[in-house]
């Protein structure tokens, strides 16, 4: 099993993911810099530790404004290597929007309304396309790649505009600060066009 090998490889060795740590006050988290917000923010369970460094160069990038609103919200960012090592409830089942066949392992990325959590794993299934009398058949799954660093910030601050998006339906301090960043990056309505939005122009 390829996932296996590059498990066994890590120096991580995580046999399964840990607890985050508990979370900070509101009062302390006004208070951090981003360097501690990014330490709030992140559970990083995945063996791999060139994802881990790539998260957190994206967190890097985003301003302390954004990172201290998704804290202040309750919000974590966790690791892993397969999305439903994050999220075993899940195993097996199929996402919404997606066909028959495809599982939340086959997902880049995930934020749960509920938990407020948006999981990035290192890796992914998929099905890997081959021809057979000149027609594409889905030959067989197969443990993708890590993702490019591209693609791995495109699911990080898509996944955070979802978490802003979950914000503004509670009912707390953090719903006006939700709007006016909604509102910086263009957006006046609840549609899913904030992630879009957010992706592009967090950092």
């Amino acid at each position: 099993d390829q996932l296996r090998g590059l498990r066994s490889a890590s120096s991580k060795m995580f046999a399964a993911p840990m607890p985050p740590p508990p979370r900070a006050t509101p009062a302390a988290i006004s208070k951090m810099s981003k360097k501690q917000l990014i330490k709030e923010i992140l559970n990083d369970t995945t063996s791999v530790e060139a994802m881990s460094k790539d998260v957190i160069k994206v967190l890097e990038g985003v301003r302390v404004k954004e990172l201290r609103l998704f804290a202040l919200n309750g919000n974590r960012l966790t690791t892993s290597d397969m999305l439903t090592d994050a999220w075993p409830e899940l195993k097996g089942q199929q996402p919404p929007g997606y066909p028959a066949g495809y599982t939340w392992d086959f997902s880049p990325a995930g934020y749960n309304f509920n938990k407020k959590e948006i999981v990035i794993p290192a890796f992914r299934r998929d099905y890997e396309e081959k021809k057979f009398l000149g027609f594409k058949v889905q030959a067989r799954v197969k443990i993708s790649a890590q993702p490019e660093y591209a693609d791995l910030k495109n699911s990080v601050l898509h996944e955070m505009g979802h978490s802003f998006d979950a914000g503004l339906s509670e009912k707390n301090i953090i719903a006006s600060e939700g709007r006016q960043s909604r509102s910086l990056f263009g957006v006046k309505d609840r549609s899913g066009d904030f992630a879009e939005r957010f992706d592009q122009r967090a950092t």
